[in-house]
C-alpha cells in the first residue's frame, strides 16, 4: 500500500483555497486545513474531507504575525511527522489604486501574499532536510502576474507578481542538488 500523502493549505476555508484542500483530499491526501477567522467553513471543509476517509485537521493562525509559519509547520510535522505538498493559496485582496493606495494595505498585501509564502516555504525546507525528506511547494499566483496588468488591486497585484518571480527564484534557488 503507497503511503499517504500530506499537504498543507493556507486559506483552506473558503473560495480557491478549499476547492484545492478538497481536491487533494479527493487524490487520497491527508490535508492540513489552515484558516484564520472563518473556523465554520474550515470545519465544512474538514468534515468533507473526513467524509471521503481522509484525515484533516484544523490551524488557526493569522499570516500577519511574523511567526505564523513556525506555528503551521510545526502543527503539520506533530500531527503527521512529515509534509509532502505546502500549498499557499491564502491571499488578501483589496481594492485601491496607486494614487490611493496605503502604507498600512500594501504592507498587509506583501505580508500576506509574499513574504509568509516564502517564510512558510523556508520552514518547510528547513524541515523536510533536517528529516531527510523532500516535498513541493505550489504558490498560487492569479492571471494579473501573466501581462494581464490593470489599475484595479494595486497593492494585491504588485504583491501577487512578486510572488510569481519568488516562485521562479525558488525553483532555481531550493531545487534538490
Amino acid at each position: 500500500m503507497a503511503e499517504t500523502k500530506i499537504a498543507l493549505v493556507t486559506g483552506a476555508a473558503k473560495r480557491t483555497g478549499r476547492v484545492i484542500a478538497e481536491y487533494f483530499a479527493q487524490q487520497g491526501y491527508h490535508i492540513a486545513v489552515h484558516y484564520h477567522e472563518s473556523l465554520s467553513e474550515a470545519e465544512e471543509v474538514a468534515d468533507n474531507i473526513r467524509k471521503i476517509g481522509r484525515q484533516a485537521i484544523l490551524i488557526k493562525a493569522n499570516l500577519n504575525h511574523p511567526h505564523a509559519h513556525d506555528k503551521l509547520i510545526a502543527s503539520v510535522y506533530d500531527a503527521w511527522q512529515k509534509l509532502d505538498v505546502l500549498i499557499n493559496c491564502a491571499a488578501t485582496f483589496t481594492q485601491d489604486h496607486f494614487q490611493n493606495f496605503s502604507l498600512e494595505t500594501l504592507e498587509k498585501s506583501w505580508q500576506i501574499n509574499c513574504k509568509m509564502p516564502l517564510l512558510l516555504t523556508r520552514a518547510f525546507y528547513e524541515r523536510a532536510q533536517k528529516n531527510d525528506q523532500q516535498g513541493v511547494v505550489i504558490n498560487i499566483v492569479d492571471q494579473k502576474v501573466q501581462n494581464n496588468f490593470e489599475r484595479d488591486h494595486f497593492s494585491y497585484t504588485v504583491s501577487k507578481t512578486a510572488l510569481g518571480h519568488l516562485t521562479k527564484m525558488l525553483a532555481i534557488s531550493a531545487k534538490p542538488t
